[in-house]
């Protein structure tokens, strides 16, 4: 057996099964149409540390899971799997849920009922930017260029500034639109918000 000891991957297991819990509830995920899975999201998540951690190709992975004593999943699961938790999918999920969490504690914290300020702004990840798919696998590992739409809602409380709302579109994606998706599932107003002027055109 080679790479990190059992014991820690005996600790990390229980920090996948606990991520898989904190941000998906008690049931773990929502369920999809379709045959049920096979692994569950932690295992998923628990095969993407092994990976990353031991630095394994993931052909690689399949085989030390089993040294380690878990169910071995194949390379195309993981890399399927992977690309389902991505930013339109359950990836999406897992970030509005832990921008929830988060902002919640903090609000708890600073006794806060409501904010004092939100701002507002969406940002576009260019054509000429370009991204290794780190991964993917085979063929698919290859510079790929994005353009996407970034919106962003930040809030102010108490002197303290805290991500409040993220949303990701396509291409040319109305601004206006994102930020209508993060108030709709905001469950906190503000005194102020502030932002550009097309904000300004419809229920912004």
């Amino acid at each position: 057996m080679s790479g990190m000891g059992k014991e820690f991957w005996v600790f990390a297991k229980r920090i996948a099964m606990m991520v898989e819990k904190v941000i998906f509830g008690a049931g773990g995920s929502k369920v999809r149409r379709g045959r049920p899975r096979k692994y569950e999201d932690w295992e998923v998540i628990f095969a993407l540390m092994v990976k990353d951690k031991e630095s394994l190709p993931y052909r690689k992975v399949e085989e030390r899971l089993r040294e380690l004593g878990e169910r071995a999943m194949d390379y195309t699961t993981i890399c399927y799997r992977v690309n389902r938790m991505g930013a339109d999918g359950e990836g999406r999920e897992f970030l509005i849920r832990l921008i929830k969490l988060e902002v919640e504690k903090m609000m708890r914290i600073l006794k806060a009922k409501e904010f004092w300020l939100f701002i507002a702004d969406g940002t576009g990840i260019g054509y000429k930017d370009s991204y290794k798919m780190r991964w993917c696998r085979g063929s698919e590992i290859r510079k790929v260029s994005c353009h996407v739409k970034v919106e962003v809602l930040v809030g102010r409380v108490r002197g303290v500034d805290m991500g409040v709302g993220c949303r990701v579109g396509k291409a040319y994606a109305d601004e206006n639109k994102l930020l209508e998706e993060i108030f709709r599932d905001l469950k906190y107003r503000a005194t102020y918000f502030l932002g550009d002027r097309y904000y300004s055109k419809n229920k912004v």
